[in-house]
């Protein structure tokens, strides 16, 4: 059972390595948080200028700048998203939820009095 899954593990791992390889070069239009923020400085940034091409082997980046930097509000960043000017978006969901009332579903939680209700 250990060797059969060990296999097919392995399978899987070449699998997806032939796969990548064959992977066009793609950098991402990203949006991040506002600059002066942790997430920014410690995350988001460093994820698409670094971790992202280094893991990638240099296939995959993110031409990624902070919300304070590109001017925008939050409603803006997601309609910008939607039209296809960014390919991805950081940001806070109440910040950005008025384009999206989905993402204001995550406060639903918060209202409930007790777990059965």
């Amino acid at each position: 059972m250990v060797k059969s899954l060990l296999c097919g593990t392995a399978l899987a791992v070449l699998a997806a390595g032939a796969t990548f390889a064959e992977t066009p070069a793609h950098t991402f239009k990203v949006v991040g948080t506002w600059g002066n923020l942790a997430s920014w400085q410690d995350l988001e940034q460093p994820f698409w200028s670094e971790k992202l091409p280094a893991a990638s082997g240099g296939k995959l980046a993110g031409d990624a700048i902070p919300i304070t930097e590109a001017g925008l509000k939050g409603n803006e960043v997601m309609r910008l998203l939607n039209l296809g000017v960014f390919e991805v978006a950081h940001g806070l969901g109440s910040y950005v939820a008025a384009e999206n009332p989905a993402i204001e579903g995550v406060d639903l939680s918060s209202i409930a009095p007790d777990f059965a209700t």
